[in-house]
C-alpha cells in the first residue's frame, strides 16, 4: 500500500515538471527585453488608472438636431 501511495505521489509531483518551461538564465539581450516590455505595460497600467479616475471631457457637446421644415399648404389656383 506505501509503495503504491509513494508511485502515486512521485507521479503527480513530476507531471508539473517542465510545464512552464525549461529553466535557463537569460542572456543581456533578454533581460533588456523583458525589463522594457515590463516597463511599458506598467506604463499602460498607469494611463488606464489615470484614464478611469479621470476620464477626458467631450470634445463639444452635441448640438440638436435642427427642426424639421413646417409642411405648408399648396398655393390656390387661379381660375381660368
Amino acid at each position: 500500500m506505501r509503495i503504491a501511495l509513494l508511485a502515486l505521489l512521485l507521479a503527480i509531483f513530476l507531471h508539473g515538471c517542465g510545464l512552464r518551461g525549461p529553466l535557463y538564465l537569460p542572456t543581456a539581450e533578454e533581460e533588456q527585453e523583458i525589463a522594457e516590455r515590463e516597463r511599458r505595460l506598467e506604463e499602460r497600467e498607469r494611463r488606464e488608472r489615470e484614464q478611469a479616475e479621470h476620464p477626458p471631457a467631450p470634445a463639444s457637446t452635441p448640438q440638436p438636431p435642427p427642426p424639421a421644415p413646417t409642411p405648408t399648404s399648396p398655393a390656390p389656383a387661379e381660375p381660368r
